[in-house]
């Protein structure tokens, strides 16, 4: 789910200027009105309606990775992952963005509510004030990938977590 529409998600229910209006004074030093301002923020964009036929095309979308699959689409779960803007750049916004695992086609905009509602967790926004990032670059996309029957999980690392110096591979 792109980043255009979530500006049209945010433009279309007006929450560009309720966002703006709970951040601008947001201060470090004062994490009550952080805290508040988030909840505000969120319980807004859980509220806000979503642009025309942006529904449709999140089922559209869905039923024709379903087709890809070779399966349903009743029978696809996907996991919808948050892919903020400059999160894989010089700043690290690692662990601070929701993802949701196996959401069924019927859940998919609520899901969807949740992983952009979750660029304004207190966390996040404290982390953009403390790096000097404004609160309108913080623009968020929503990768949605179908779930696999898998066996087993894992990471690997290719460096070392403990030891960056250590080029081994790790795999857990």
């Amino acid at each position: 789910i792109s980043t255009a529409l979530f500006h049209a998600f945010l433009s279309e229910s007006d929450l560009s200027s309720e966002i703006a209006k709970r951040t601008m004074a947001l201060d470090l030093a004062d994490p009550v009105s952080i805290q508040e301002a988030s909840e505000e923020i969120q319980r807004l964009m859980l509220l806000a309606p979503f642009p025309a036929g942006f529904e449709e095309q999140l089922l559209e979308h869905h039923a024709s990775l379903a087709a890809r699959l070779g399966k349903n689409p009743g029978d696809i779960r996907v996991a919808m992952r948050s892919s903020a803007v400059g999160q894989d750049g010089e700043l690290s916004f690692a662990g601070q963005y929701l993802s949701v695992l196996n959401i069924t086609r019927d859940k998919l905009s609520e899901s969807y509510r949740y992983v952009a509602a979750s660029l304004f967790t207190p966390r996040a926004m404290a982390y953009r004030l403390l790096k000097g990032v404004p609160e309108e670059a913080a623009v968020m996309g929503v990768a949605c990938l179908a779930m696999v029957p898998s066996r087993s999980s894992g990471v690997m690392y290719t460096h070392h977590p403990f030891d960056p110096a250590d080029d081994s591979i790790l795999i857990n």
